[in-house]
Formats: structure tokens, C-alpha cells, sequence
């Protein structure tokens, strides 16, 4: 993964449909460019989840 950029966190301000589409967007292309497109589903949702960020990560939380 040396070279490439990670995405930045989601900003969970503003319109979250939006950020998300745009965040999701980069968060693909991430995986593509570091070869991580061909990981399994568990390590793709648990890099998804890293790459997040905090705010993004407790939104999530309180929707379970």
C-alpha cells in the first residue's frame, strides 16, 4: 500500500448522502489501487470501518 493515499474520514456534516457517495467512491478506489479490491468481504468492512473515522464509526453504532 506504499504510494497510496488513504481516504480521508467521512465528514458526517453537510449533505450525508453526498459524502457518503463521494467517500465511498474513494474508499473503492483505494482498494483497487492498493490491491485490496480482491480481499475478503470481513477484511474489506473492517478496513471500511477503520478508514471511517471516530464520528462516522459512533453514527454507525447507534444505528444497531
Amino acid at each position: 500500500m506504499e504510494g497510496v493515499n488513504k481516504p480521508p474520514t467521512l465528514k458526517i456534516k453537510g449533505v450525508p448522502n453526498v459524502n457518503w457517495t463521494k467517500w465511498y467512491n474513494t474508499f473503492e478506489t483505494f482498494l483497487s489501487a492498493s490491491g485490496l479490491d480482491e480481499a475478503t468481504e470481513k477484511k474489506k468492512i473492517a478496513l471500511l470501518l477503520n478508514l471511517i473515522g471516530e464520528d462516522a464509526q459512533e453514527l454507525m453504532n447507534n444505528f444497531v
